[in-house]
């Protein structure tokens, strides 16, 4: 496996984990909304509500694929760009919140528009300060360590194998 297909799988899963923990735990148990609509919510995105919402564990597992899909696949592209724009891995923190915020905006103002759902009003109080905060540190910043754990340029001169060829 390359070093970026192990950033990808491994930032995006444990951002996946994240950001949906939070939000099962936020809007499911403080807030008033059923379990699987949580999951059944990201379905919707390709089924249309009616379906998604109507259509149980099953619909609510395919959200949850489609969950962990994405963000595996944006851990992917931040760990490809970082093995040209070295900033991204000497800086995770600063990049790492960056890149959450830019994931929130590109779901909320392009990939929800264009999908199967209507697009809904932006959340608003609370609710707008968890999802920013869940993306800025449970997303964005998991993707970025990742990335710099396996693709910044000194891992390659730090493993046993480069030091024994050298």
């Amino acid at each position: 496996m390359t070093r970026v297909m192990k950033a990808a799988l491994w930032g995006g899963l444990i951002a996946a984990t994240a950001d949906l923990s939070y939000a099962l735990i936020h809007y499911s148990v403080f807030g008033d909304i059923a379990f699987l609509r949580i999951p059944q919510s990201i379905a919707a995105g390709l089924l249309g509500r009616e379906a998604s919402f109507g259509g149980g564990v099953p619909t609510a597992l395919l959200g949850t694929v489609l969950h962990y899909f994405i963000l595996i696949i944006a851990s992917g592209i931040y760990a490809t760009v970082s093995l040209r724009l070295h900033a991204l891995v000497k800086h995770p923190w600063v990049c790492g919140i960056a890149f959450g915020l830019a994931v929130f905006a590109f779901m909320r103002f392009v990939v929800i528009p264009l999908s199967a759902i209507a697009p809904g009003k932006l959340p608003e109080g609370q609710y707008l300060v968890g999802e920013l905060l869940s993306h800025m540190f449970g997303v964005g910043v998991p993707i970025a360590f990742m990335a710099r754990r396996y693709c910044e340029p000194q891992t390659l001169e730090r493993s046993p194998l480069a030091s024994s060829v050298g």
